[in-house]
């Protein structure tokens, strides 16, 4: 049973979050002004903080619950992804989660959550010093290595949320420094197509490549649903094997949205030290493409967002003044003052 705290003050938000995670888990809502007692008193799995509150400010809370223990995992829910989503992360909240919940959504993040704060309660309790104590063993270090990998992911994440390049460009560097590969590139759906988007070691000629959806490429990973590698595959079309000889990768990795659509694909050439990758590394690395696709699937929502709202102001900049626009919970969100 997985023990999730969650602080709100709205009864709507409980019974809806209740009646998702009725299998497997114990929510227990508490008021914003009994949070850090509770949290410091039982340790939650998981704390979901609301973003609402009567005399309580959100981000207030967030600072102080982190400043007592900054290896809280803490997952923020937002009316939208706005400026305040936005400090949720840079002040250290593991993800943030858009109101009314996506079912799919919220279940996924809350298990990646909780994979966090295992990894957070292990190195606490001082799993991963005894291992070292019993010696320097390849497991101990290979664990090492993928807990400080994760902290300088959602570290970048929660620094270039609002820039899915930016951060895409970070995370690259940081896979090479972990995998050793000597070129990466990743292509996102744009359109109709899938276009690069950021890339290491890689020639800007590569830059104007597009894949229609209809290339082989992107139509095996809609059927085949798993990694690409060309060490074990054989039997693919000769427009797959020649599309990555022409970029010189050897593995690819789909990226995908929560509810399995195709938004982009992480391409890998070799390692600079000549190895194979380890089946533990291909699953880090899958582990590590979840992760990835998330950032990539809200950094384009955060997007669409950012430009329905500006093309909305630039429409009430150009009416006259008196217009107001409200949500689906009758909240107001633009009034023309202009």
């Amino acid at each position: 049973m997985n023990y999730l705290v969650l602080i709100t003050e709205n009864k709507a938000i409980s019974i809806s979050l209740k009646a998702i995670f009725k299998e497997g888990y114990l929510i227990e809502d508490i008021q914003p002004e009994y949070a850090l007692k509770v949290v410091s008193e039982r340790r939650p799995r998981v704390i979901l903080l609301d973003s609402q509150f009567g005399r309580v400010n959100s981000l207030e809370l967030l600072t102080e619950l982190l400043s007592y223990d900054p290896t809280l995992t803490i997952v923020k829910l937002v009316p939208s992804f706005d400026k305040i989503a936005r400090d949720a992360l840079e002040l250290g909240a593991f993800e943030v989660v858009e109101k009314p919940f996506d079912t799919d959504r919220i279940k996924h993040i809350v298990k990646r959550a909780i994979e966090r704060e295992k990894l957070m309660q292990a190195r606490k309790e001082g799993i991963v010093q005894k291992r070292e104590s019993a010696g320097p063993g390849e497991d101990a270090s290979f664990e090492m290595q993928n807990e400080s990998f994760f902290q300088l992911f959602l570290q970048i994440v929660a620094e270039n949320f609002s820039d899915i390049d930016r951060a895409g460009l970070e995370v690259l560097k940081i896979i090479k420094k972990r995998f050793q590969f000597n070129r990466m590139l990743i292509l996102l759906k744009k359109g109709t197509s899938f276009v690069p988007s950021v890339s290491l070691g890689i020639g800007d000629v590569f830059n104007s490549l597009e894949l229609q959806q209809n290339h082989p490429l992107i139509l095996w990973f809609f059927n085949k649903n798993r990694i690409l590698n060309l060490s074990y595959e054989h039997d693919i079309p000769f427009e797959c094997r020649g599309f990555m000889d022409t970029i010189n990768c050897r593995i690819a990795f789909p990226l995908k949205t929560l509810k399995g659509e195709l938004i982009g694909i992480f391409f890998a050439g070799d390692k600079i030290t000549g190895g194979e990758l380890t089946p533990k590394e291909l699953s880090s690395l899958s582990m590590i493409m979840d992760y990835l696709s998330m950032v990539f699937e809200n950094g384009l929502l955060y997007r669409e967002i950012f430009f329905r709202k500006e093309y909305q102001e630039a429409i009430f900049r150009n009416i006259p003044t008196g217009i107001i626009a409200v949500d689906r919970d009758g909240k107001i969100v633009v009034f023309n003052s202009y």
